[in-house]
């Protein structure tokens, strides 16, 4: 929330809404071995958590209208009451037309139309990860130590912006991905994966092709000593 500078504070909290969380979450910890100058360590975390919106202010809903008009390459926040706080709205995709290489679009009622809408967005799945954690090890022996952890994030979806903005709504007149001009439509009739060549880039449009579901994320890192 905007405060006048003349409050001596520019900016302040508000509550906008309410939400409602549920989950889970496991942990295992213990020791393989244990010993006076040998032990080896190992643990597991993890946790699952759904959200829901109970209700949203006035002032949420017109951040509604403003993420929904707003030139952002990954699909903002649309927050209504029922659905996640982490739900992933953006307008169906039909594919490329091969008569005239346009994008095609699903309206909320089903029909098929050219016309990009930011109001026919519908949600395709949640960025959150169905499950997430972490798993660590640590090893000592005599002074010298190795501890590793690993992080990893199960299920959710995700949605590709680097296609959306260097391949889709890439802007011709610089630097492109080799996909916007070999996998792009060309002549009527072609199948292809990207709509016809443009002067411009639209990064308003978010749609469904750049959605892709989560299997598994992982990364590691690995720490040691004396």
């Amino acid at each position: 929330e905007s405060k006048a500078p003349s409050t001596g504070i520019t900016t302040g909290k508000e509550n906008i809404g309410e939400m409602t969380n549920k989950g889970i979450e496991i942990q295992i910890d213990g020791y393989l071995l244990q010993r006076p100058d040998l032990y080896w360590q190992l643990s597991f975390n993890g946790y699952t958590n759904k959200n829901k919106i109970d209700k949203i202010s006035t002032a949420l809903k017109e951040q509604n209208a403003a993420n929904n008009s707003s030139g952002s390459v990954t699909p903002l926040g649309q927050y209504e009451e029922g659905e996640s706080i982490t739900a992933l709205k953006v307008v169906r995709s039909a594919g490329i037309d091969p008569a005239t290489g346009q994008e095609v679009f699903y309206k909320l009622n089903g029909e098929r139309t050219f016309e990009y809408d930011p109001d026919d967005k519908v949600i395709v799945g949640d960025t959150e990860p169905k499950f997430r954690g972490n798993v660590s090890t640590n090893f000592y022996y005599k002074g010298f130590s190795v501890y590793i952890l690993g992080t990893f994030k199960c299920g959710g979806y995700l949605y590709n912006s680097t296609r959306a903005s260097k391949i889709e709504g890439t802007d011709a007149k610089y630097n492109v991905d080799e996909r916007a001009f070999n996998e792009r439509w060309k002549n009527p009739g072609d199948i292809a994966l990207y709509k016809k060549h443009c002067h411009y880039r639209n990064d308003s449009e978010t749609y469904g092709p750049f959605c892709r579901k989560r299997k598994c994320l992982y990364s590691n890192d690995l720490q040691s000593g004396l």
